[in-house]
């Protein structure tokens, strides 16, 4: 049995994969999404985004970061990885010079954890539903992330379709004007514990604690729930109309001067993100890194040994990419937020917890370097 890894580095920035899953709701979506012209089956049930860095975007359940490298399937087929051929030139003409090729996550990275967009998903054939605010489903957030930075996705149409109009096989449309590109799967070994990562990649996905600081789906939905209606409620004190959607939206209100109660709420939500915050992870997650390479390269195995190479050179380069990306967020977390808003200890914690993760990433990556180093002599 045979498995294909999805290849970061054949990849850049603005990529778009389509997916054709084989669950209940992908068929659905399937049949349902048939554009006016189409190219090719249509099959497609699912897209995602390349935002560089070695990360991809999703809206899956929620809005999400993932490792492009734990893209690892059976049926490569199944993926199809299309590319703007004017993408760069489109950014550079619109006078981005500096970080020009993370813009694309630079747009988006502010809508992690927001929610699924299940009304936005029907509202599509059923216009009279509506769209939720303040979340996406797939497609409406590779098109929104296009919308951001300038990019048209289509041409030669009466108008551009709205971020909430795309579906995921609107990008096989005549008007589409991304190119499909080949050969972006690599075979991996033919191991028993690769088979374990691709039996339900979704899931891998999902508890790995990706090292961007970022809040687990689950927990983001918590921390709403928990503190949404009840900040709501309080700025309705104040005579504001607010809703709570995301953590992100959390922490800007709390930053109201006026805000009632706020230094409690921001207290109690300290004391939840300390319990649950996957920041306390990440070091488990370097010593599980590092012990499952050890044990790889016990094996003495040639293949095995060719996989742990490449795959340390590719987290080599992410991170070369990611840590100033990181570190610009930390201090962007130290001036926030600006006045007159009032910083709680709620900023205060997500400054230190910041701060933590890039000395853990700025560490992992020097013992990459030097493992690289040692087993490539």
């Amino acid at each position: 049995m045979a498995f294909f890894q999805l290849d970061a580095e054949k990849l850049e920035p603005g990529d778009v994969i389509l997916e054709s899953g084989s669950g209940k709701i992908s068929k659905l979506i399937t049949v349902a999404d048939r554009p006016l012209g189409a190219r090719g089956d249509a099959r497609f049930s699912h897209v995602f985004v390349y935002v560089g860095m070695g990360q991809i975007m999703e809206a899956d359940e929620g809005v999400r970061i993932l490792l492009a490298n734990r893209v690892i399937t059976e049926e490569p087929e199944r993926f199809l990885v299309l590319r703007h051929p004017e993408y760069n030139s489109l950014i550079e003409s619109s006078g981005w010079q500096e970080d020009a090729k993370h813009l694309i996550f630079m747009a988006l990275h502010g809508e992690a954890n927001k929610p699924y967009n299940w009304r936005g998903v029907f509202g599509v054939k059923f216009p009279w539903l509506g769209s939720a605010p303040n979340s996406f489903f797939c497609s409406q957030l590779v098109a929104e992330g296009y919308r951001r930075i300038g990019v048209p996705l289509f041409k030669g149409l009466e108008r551009e379709p709205t971020p909430g109009e795309v579906t995921p096989n609107s990008f096989l449309t005549e008007g589409c004007m991304l190119k499909a590109v080949e050969d972006c799967f690599h075979r991996l070994p033919d191991r028993p514990w690769v088979a374990e990562l691709a039996a339900n990649r979704y899931e891998v996905m999902k508890n790995e604690p990706i090292p961007l600081a970022q809040l687990s789906h689950q927990s983001a939905q918590q921390i709403v729930k928990l503190f949404g209606k009840r900040v709501d409620a309080l700025t309705a004190r104040i005579n504001k109309k607010q809703t709570i959607s995301s953590p992100q939206d959390l922490y800007l209100t709390l930053a109201f001067p006026d805000l009632p109660e706020a230094d409690q709420v921001s207290d109690e939500l300290v004391a939840f993100m300390e319990m649950n915050s996957p920041v306390k992870q990440i070091p488990a997650f370097i010593e599980l890194q590092k012990r499952s390479f050890d044990a790889g390269l016990a094996l003495n195995d040639p293949e095995v040994k060719a996989l742990i190479i490449r795959t340390l050179r590719k987290d080599v380069a992410s991170s070369e990419q990611l840590l100033p990306q990181l570190q610009l967020a930390t201090q962007a977390m130290k001036n926030f937020p600006p006045p007159p808003l009032k910083k709680r200890s709620i900023h205060l914690w997500l400054e230190r917890n910041m701060r933590a993760t890039v000395e853990a990433q700025s560490g992992l990556q020097q013992w990459r370097k030097k493992m690289l180093g040692d087993i490539s002599a």
